[in-house]
């Protein structure tokens, strides 16, 4: 399960499948987007990419977060990531990254500094192990 607001990113790569992003750009462009008015393309050089429409704090009282969940099965990947990992950054090269064995820091983004991404690979019984390291303790 998850809960969004902004442009930081979830992504989902199934073991036997395509990326796919899992969270909107609460953006301007974000909405031009969905609707099918631009492509990735053109979203990535509108001068209105960075508009937020929604965000925490900074005076907005109401936000309507995404909310959404996705089964996770053994071999999935799934990538949390600032917009700053990104925005140098195409989908399909996302994609090709995650499936290596090179990280993706530092590769993207107009801010590297600021950015962040990490990768998740389920493990089966990670649940099990954990509660045993637990009950060791």
């Amino acid at each position: 399960h998850f809960a969004h607001i902004g442009d930081s990113r979830i992504y989902h790569l199934p073991h036997e499948g395509r990326l796919k992003q899992l969270t909107q750009d609460h953006t301007y462009v974000g909405g031009l987007r969905r609707a099918g008015q631009i492509n990735e393309r053109e979203a990535r050089t509108h001068p209105r990419r960075n508009a937020l429409q929604q965000v925490l704090g900074a005076g907005h009282q109401f936000v309507e977060p995404q909310f959404g969940a996705v089964a996770c099965r053994p071999g999935d990947r799934f990538l949390f990531c600032t917009d700053g990992l990104i925005d140098g950054l195409w989908d399909r090269r996302l994609e090709e990254a995650l499936l290596g064995p090179a990280p993706l820091a530092g590769q993207g983004g107009r801010d590297s500094q600021a950015s962040a991404g990490k990768a998740c690979r389920h493990r089966p019984g990670g649940r099990q192990r954990q509660r045993q390291r637990q009950r060791q303790r």
